[in-house]
């Protein structure tokens, strides 16, 4: 069975993708330490779905300080640090971030020539009260 990863700490928001992803094996977490747990422990996943703005937990303040408020972007750098080179672009592909904060981060890639907050090659959803069925085909067409 194919394997999700959902960073998402908004209970909902986690149970309609859940109940919308059935047919999937979904693992949850709610922060950056919970999510790189997931990761190492139950990976690897098919396709990541990470929204931007969990809890820091696990983070040093220095990080902290710089991913304020894009906590999500912090984990999908250090998966990426743990990813060799030839995987990076496949990595890339099944990942989905899905915030309300996409604006913010778009900003950020925009004024930051720090490699950190670069999105080319990203899916983005942004929340919205009709997003749960674009995210959820967005997964369908990376899980394909």
């Amino acid at each position: 069975m194919k394997k999700i990863l959902l960073v998402e700490d908004n209970g909902i928001i986690t149970r309609e993708l859940e109940d919308a992803l059935a047919n999937y094996h979904i693992e949850k977490a709610y922060s950056v330490c919970s999510a790189l747990d997931r990761w190492i422990l139950d990976g690897p996943f098919e396709c990541i779905i990470v929204d931007l703005q969990i809890s820091p937990e696990g983070l040093s303040p220095e990080e902290n300080g710089f991913y304020t408020p894009l906590f999500g972007m912090a984990f999908i750098n250090k998966i990426k640090d743990l990813t060799n080179k030839e995987e990076e672009d496949n990595l890339k592909k099944r990942i989905i971030i899905y915030s309300g904060y996409v604006k913010e981060l778009k900003q950020h890639s925009l004024y930051n020539e720090h490699k950190l907050w670069q999105t080319k090659d990203l899916t983005i959803c942004e929340k919205d009260t009709t997003s749960i069925s674009k995210v959820v085909n967005m997964a369908l067409n990376i899980l394909k």
